[in-house]
């Protein structure tokens, strides 16, 4: 059946359609005599089944499935409705109906079931190491290592930290010189935390060895690291003074001397005398004054 064109007004009902093709309604109209169907309308009838809808395709209808008036959210609980016939859900469409809100709580979507969760907006949070920050929004979730819970007052060379379960004190020894109690090489402390195994905050004398509890002085290495010194100093004054008696004793050997340098040749011996009678074994040497 087509429509064909009259001498006689007609009385038909029309069937519309949108630019799309979209079904969009029927009508009845009087069509004058002589003249064709309006723009967007067939006298053909759309009967689509419950759900679905018609798109004209210029010669008849077909009929898909019809999305409009769909509801969907997103995962906070905003909703959409679809209002075209061409749209879809997108991927990340909820269609299952979210609960009512509680006063102070915000909807979220996870592990497939809608949940209330407080709204923390404003309140106070804290790093692991006591640093104070604020709930940006109504959705944040707290970072790893992060806490609610108000850390404690600080107290002298401790600092606060949490451990994940609560706030602990932890020894600041930072910008303090630690020894190693078998070397003694120095360590600047950068962290916090006890002070490393092997290493004290007392600082060691030049011939201490650490006790266990503290440094002791050990006389033995003193004395003779101080004798060892003696002897080399000793050493070298004797040399010294042989190289001055040679040259003295060679201008008396030749008659070459004169009176002051006779006289110096029995200083510079005496000198030499007093300097091996030295004992060197003591810290304190008093050492004679030379010619």
């Amino acid at each position: 059946m087509s429509f064909t064109y009259s001498a006689s007004p007609q009385a038909l009902w029309l069937y519309q359609y949108d630019v799309n093709g979209a079904y969009i309604g029927s009508v009845f109209m009087h069509i004058p005599a002589n003249m064709g169907l309006p723009a967007n309308t067939t006298y053909l009838p759309c009967e689509p089944e419950p759900g679905q809808s018609g798109i004209f395709n210029g010669e008849d209808w077909d009929y898909i499935v019809d999305p409009r008036g769909t509801q969907y959210w997103n995962e906070r609980g905003q909703g959409f409705v679809i209002s075209s016939i061409g749209e879809r859900l997108p991927d990340w469409a909820i269609t299952i109906t979210p609960p009512s809100v509680p006063v102070g709580c915000v909807l979220l979507y996870r592990e497939d079931q809608w949940q209330c969760i407080e709204n923390k907006t404003g309140q106070a949070f804290y790093e692991h190491n006591g640093n104070k920050h604020t709930v940006p929004d109504p959705y944040f979730t707290l970072p790893e290592g992060c806490t609610f819970i108000e850390p404690p007052d600080n107290k002298p060379t401790y600092v606060t930290q949490w451990d994940g379960n609560a706030w602990v004190y932890l020894k600041d020894l930072r910008g303090q010189t630690a020894y190693n109690i078998e070397t003694k090489e120095l360590l600047c402390i950068s962290h916090v935390g006890p002070l490393p195994d092997g290493y004290t905050l007392i600082p060691p004398g030049p011939f201490d060895t650490w006790s266990g509890h503290s440094w002791i002085k050990d006389q033995d290495t003193e004395r003779m690291f101080y004798a060892e010194q003696g002897e080399r100093q000793k050493a070298k004054l004797l040399a010294s003074a042989t190289e001055q008696i040679s040259v003295l004793t060679y201008a008396v050997d030749k008659d070459m001397a004169t009176e002051k340098e006779k006289a110096k040749l029995e200083q510079w011996k005496e000198y030499r005398l007093v300097l091996n009678r030295l004992d060197t074994s003591t810290p304190e040497i008093t050492w004679p004054e030379r010619p």
